[in-house]
């Protein structure tokens, strides 16, 4: 017995299926309004005074940067951060249109580091693994944007337990988080927690022999 009809449908199922996932945005391009716009991953170890005042690991450093680039302020509640890391944002937390804000690893650590600029959304648990890791970021019934950082050549390395932050070379939001010339190196060593990294300083090239 020939079923060609049904065939035939079972076709045309599957090509439907496959232009829907051909149109859908890719898992680390970000549909919720908010775009990971930089992260330390691999701080530098405690100073002295740092030990002294009671940190003494240098994952306590550590810190992920969110960024509102939906256009309107924007309420976090119920924001859920998982993978490597994990936090949960139970409180109504308002996210100015173009406000940045941040989760760290311990907060009274964040401020004597970096002071106390920035906005400091909630704490995490676990830590962000030296060579890579997955991070991901939930609204409620809106598309995770999930990817996973890396420690490696194509990504920066200088971030990599030399004191720079993994930061957004571009803020366009169709890129997808995944890709590694999204990132490059902070401008300076501990980076710019809770405002725009400034352009990286190119340095003149001085000729003085021929």
């Amino acid at each position: 017995m020939k079923n060609y009809p049904i065939a035939a449908s079972l076709v045309f199922a599957l090509s439907v299926i496959a232009l829907i996932l051909s149109q859908a945005a890719p898992m680390g391009v970000s549909r919720l309004g908010l775009l990971v716009s930089e992260l330390m991953y691999h701080p530098l170890e405690p100073s002295q005074e740092e030990l002294g005042a009671g940190f003494t690991e240098a994952s306590q450093f550590e810190f992920i940067e969110i960024v509102n680039v939906s256009g309107d302020a924007l309420d976090c509640q119920g924001l859920q951060l998982s993978g490597v890391v994990q936090a949960a944002l139970a409180e109504p937390t308002l996210l100015e249109s173009s406000e940045r804000g941040v989760l760290v690893a311990n907060a009274d650590a964040f401020a004597m580091r970096y002071g106390s600029d920035a906005r400091i959304l909630g704490q995490f648990s676990g830590h962000l693994e030296n060579v890579g890791g997955l991070v991901q970021l939930e609204l409620p019934d809106q598309p995770a944007l999930t990817f996973r950082y890396q420690s490696a050549i194509p990504w920066p390395v200088t971030p990599h337990g030399l004191g720079f932050s993994l930061t957004q070379a571009s803020a366009d939001a169709t890129l997808d988080h995944n890709w590694a010339n999204r990132w490059r190196a902070s401008a300076e060593p501990g980076g710019s927690p809770g405002r725009k990294d400034p352009e990286p300083r190119t340095l003149p090239i001085v000729i003085s022999e021929v």
